[in-house]
């Protein structure tokens, strides 16, 4: 049996080897040949640990690995062992090279050993883009030579001597003749194995160096930080050069001349073997499309870098660059020379940037789709509105189901954001209440603002579909009595306790249990956000109508509701046949029309009807909110009773 041992060179094709060799395993072993996996812990998918075996293990160890590579070939019925490991080529003293020897000459029969070499310039180049990532220390240049001692000369006078001259093989890197693959020439002149084209291709960038401008960024820039981690950066850098294989010829050439000039040549002249001293012709500077190429990769590198070690300060002043790439991602287009001079001059920060752009008029026109994708091109909605007594009970009975399964598990569920008090810690609140709910009684404010109104018209509030209280609680400080109304007896558990939690106590919170109206009337303010939606369009009229009934002479109405969904369609058979199988809290609509006619028929003056984001489809939802005021004393109460 033959065995072959691969020892380096490091930056010579090894990773690249050993991946192949992995995946190609039915391959070698239609060729003859075993590669050994698993044969040692710590780098299971080679076999470099086979010089720290020579060195410092028991020969009795290293016989027992040799024997078990032998016996595994024979077992598969192979006569061609190979191994590979780079570290061998410089971890091995000649002592244990001779220890290797005598281990395995009494159990194969013929043993090759192959030393891959790389031109002394490029392999001296790489090590150094090797160095400046992988060792714990930032590296200079001028010091490199104290770190490499990598003698090719002498580590093929030390195989040779335990081994033999003919069993040592020295293989170019670099054809020749310039024809061919590295791995389709090692794998066919050294094992005897024709590799596929696909094969050659799944393994061409197995252990893809950095540019050198990359690695000294790395080197002195990024090694250094106490969270440097080398698997995030080179993962960085290979999504960001998945494209590009860029770098700067000229200056890497010069770096490798200024390197090549520590080392002497002496070292790299073997018998034999090609000439591996000779100097590479002038590099030629990147030509347009290739700087592009390599500009944006590099670009893309840098900004992961900054954000996986740099933190945000949305305070600071962004640079051309930022600028350059907010305009591309919001408008796609870069800024003209001009405007990014003004934008310099004005030290526009990212939030500032960012609200400038959003605000725009090129932005509205630019996602004109996005922002407003239901048009007036849109169809009418069929929407079936009348049911029986009977089945809006069906309809309750069913949406509260789900709303109270297993004990409150829809408090979690349904995304009513803003409405929840019990899921903040304190340590997240403003001063005693959730921040959230802080929002949106601004929103509320706002709202009433510019009908004319404020919170201190407003002495006694309904919040219908208060959820777990977040608002409800927000609000009780300003208003003299509130109301929270909820279908979820576990989410009014939750506003209770969190009310009592913050020393509250002028909220009354009534659960919504049928269909019955309950006895919370008479109010100034009736408000619902995030809640009508989730009702089918019977109950959504019939809670409009209840809500804005209990509104006093001159009080107000705020309420959200959908008014229009691309698609959206309704009957009230199909859904009460169908509605175990639908999505629990699917949404509903009702459109404007109806919701004007019942505000008309309740005798309501509308103050303001505005598109709203509480659905956040645009491409296929409209969500309105509506603000009216009851005017009682222009039509008689007793026609609504």
């Amino acid at each position: 049996m033959k065995l072959t041992i691969h020892i380096g060179s490091h930056k010579a094709g090894s990773t690249a080897i050993q991946s192949t060799c992995l995946r190609e395993t039915a391959m070698l072993e239609e060729s003859d040949v075993y590669y050994p996996e698993n044969l040692f812990p710590k780098f299971p998918k080679q076999h470099s640990e086979l010089a720290a075996l020579v060195e410092h293990g028991e020969a009795a160890e290293l016989q027992a690995a040799i024997e078990r590579v032998f016996s595994d070939a024979a077992d598969r019925g192979l006569s061609h062992v190979f191994l590979s490991g780079e570290d061998l080529c410089t971890a091995t003293s000649a002592g244990g090279v001779k220890r290797l020897a005598e281990a395995v000459s009494g159990v194969f029969d013929a043993v090759s050993i192959v030393l891959v070499l790389r031109r002394k310039n490029d392999y001296l180049l790489s090590h150094l883009n090797h160095y400046f990532r992988h060792h714990r220390d930032a590296v200079a240049i001028r010091n490199f030579d104290s770190f490499m001692k990598f003698s090719p000369r002498d580590t093929v006078a030390r195989w040779s001597a335990a081994f033999g001259d003919d069993a040592v093989t020295v293989f170019p890197y670099d054809s020749p003749t310039g024809d061919g693959s590295f791995l389709g020439r090692f794998f066919s002149a050294i094992l005897n194995v024709p590799l596929t084209e696909t094969a050659i291709k799944a393994s061409a960038n197995a252990n893809a160096s950095f540019d050198l401008l990359s690695a000294i960024v790395v080197n002195e820039a990024v090694k250094t930080l106490p969270e440097f981690d080398l698997t995030d950066v080179n993962l960085a850098y290979l999504d960001a050069f998945r494209h590009a294989r860029g770098r700067m010829p000229v200056f890497e050439s010069d770096i490798a001349s200024f390197v090549n000039n520590l080392f002497p040549d002496a070292d790299w002249v073997i018998d034999g073997s090609a000439d591996l001293t000779r100097t590479p012709p002038a590099a030629n500077p990147l030509g347009p499309a290739a700087a592009r190429n390599y500009l944006h990769a590099l670009s893309d590198f840098f900004a992961t870098l900054r954000a996986l070690y740099c933190s945000d300060q949305p305070d600071m002043p962004l640079g051309r660059g930022d600028i350059v790439t907010a305009y591309r991602a919001f408008l796609g287009r870069p800024p003209d020379r001009d405007e990014l001079n003004r934008l310099v001059a004005a030290r526009k920060t990212l939030p500032a940037l960012r609200q400038m752009i959003v605000d725009s008029p090129e932005f509205r026109r630019v996602h004109r789709e996005k922002l407003n994708a239901a048009g007036l091109n849109l169809p009418a909605l069929d929407i079936s509105l009348t049911a029986t007594e009977t089945q809006q009970h069906a309809m309750f009975d069913h949406l509260r189901g789900n709303w109270n399964r297993d004990g409150g598990e829809a408090r979690s569920v349904i995304p009513r954001p803003g409405r929840d008090a019990s899921d903040a810690a304190p340590a997240a609140r403003d001063d005693a209440h959730p921040a959230t709910g802080a929002e949106e009684l601004n929103d509320l404010r706002q709202t009433l603002a510019r009908a004319g109104r404020s919170l201190a018209d407003i002495h006694r509030m309904v919040d219908f579909g208060c959820g777990s209280g977040g608002f409800t609680i927000k609000a009780a400080e300003e208003v003299e009595e509130v109301v929270g109304i909820d279908v979820s007896a576990a989410r009014l558990e939750d506003a209770a306790a969190a009310a009592r939690r913050w020393d509250i106590d002028n909220i009354t919170w009534v659960e919504k249990n049928g269909l019955a109206p309950g006895d919370v009337a008479p109010y100034d303010a009736w408000y619902s956000r995030f809640m009508l939606q989730y009702g089918p369009p019977p109950l959504i009229e019939r809670w409009l109508r209840e809500g804005l009934g209990g509104v006093r002479d001159g009080g107000v109405a705020i309420f959200q509701v959908p008014t229009y969904s691309v698609n959206y369609h309704f009957s009230v058979e199909s859904y009460l046949e169908n509605a175990d199988e639908q999505a629990p809290f699917r949404m509903h609509c009702l459109c404007q029309p109806r919701i004007f006619e019942i505000l008309d028929e309740m005798s309501y003056k509308i103050l303001e009807v505005r598109d709203d984001n509480a659905v956040d489809i645009p491409r296929h939802w409209v969500s309105s909110t509506f603000v009216a005021e009851r005017r009682l004393t222009e039509k008689p109460l007793a026609e609504f009773e």
